[in-house]
């Protein structure tokens, strides 16, 4: 049989997620996605099953992935329910009253979800341990930071304040601190946004890793906002 035999047969007998880590890592095993799918087997079943679709022509669009003991199915795409906009999930980012943070936390998710979602097919055709483990420390991070955004935004839509868990509501913390110093020690906090701004410009400018520009990115937005923040509180001075 052809790889592409093997693999139909597989979701012919009902695609089951351990038999299918055992027919990827027969087709697959000593390619670098096919190591760190062994390494932690359950974690990473996920790019077994993305590549044993490929191998047989399947749209991943076209498949539901359960648990890991369960199976998956062939379902149409109709008969997926469409995701709500995200500015009709979150219809308050374009309230005036809306939190500053919120709208960068906002832009922040949408990124971190793209970058995930890139990396993870990287992942999967990616030639060396090294590629792999970068691209997969990018999904981590960048799901992380999704969450994070995301858990801002939906308390925010419940409940109508702000649950202040994310990073970025420490450094406003300290903003608001900085309306009470003294001319002087504002000027040097901004002194000291710019200086970073121009750090995080120079690495992203280098491009010497590539698997950090997710970050970076994101840490340049938060700098640019708190600098404009800044030039605020110096306006009203």
């Amino acid at each position: 049989m052809t790889e592409k035999e093997l693999v139909q047969e597989w979701i012919k007998a009902g695609a089951k997620i351990k038999e299918g880590i055992r027919l990827f890592l027969n087709l697959r095993g000593n390619t670098p996605a096919g190591r760190l799918v062994s390494r932690n087997k359950e974690v990473n079943s996920g790019i077994a099953v993305r590549a044993l679709l490929r191998i047989a022509g399947v749209s991943e669009d076209s498949i539901v992935v359960v648990k890991p003991q369960e199976v998956i199915r062939p379902v149409t795409i109709e008969a997926t329910p469409a995701a709500p906009k995200f500015r009709e999930q979150f219809p308050f980012l374009s309230d005036p009253a809306c939190p500053p943070e919120l709208k960068i936390l906002a832009a922040d998710k949408i990124t971190a979800y793209r970058n995930a979602v890139v990396a993870h097919q990287r992942l999967i055709d990616c030639k060396d341990v090294n590629e792999c483990a970068a691209m997969a420390r990018t999904i981590v991070d960048n799901w992380i930071e999704n969450d994070a955004c995301f858990d801002e935004l939906r308390y925010y839509g419940e409940m109508r304040r702000v649950l202040g868990k994310h990073r970025i509501f420490d450094e406003m913390k300290r903003l608001q601190e900085l309306r009470k110093s003294s001319a002087k020690d504002i000027f040097k906090r901004r002194e000291n946004i710019i200086g970073k701004i121009n750090r995080i410009k120079y690495e992203i400018k280098k491009a010497d890793k590539p698997h950090l520009l997710a970050e970076r990115e994101r840490r340049l937005r938060e700098a640019e906002f708190l600098l404009a923040e800044t030039d605020k509180i110096i306006e009203g001075l």
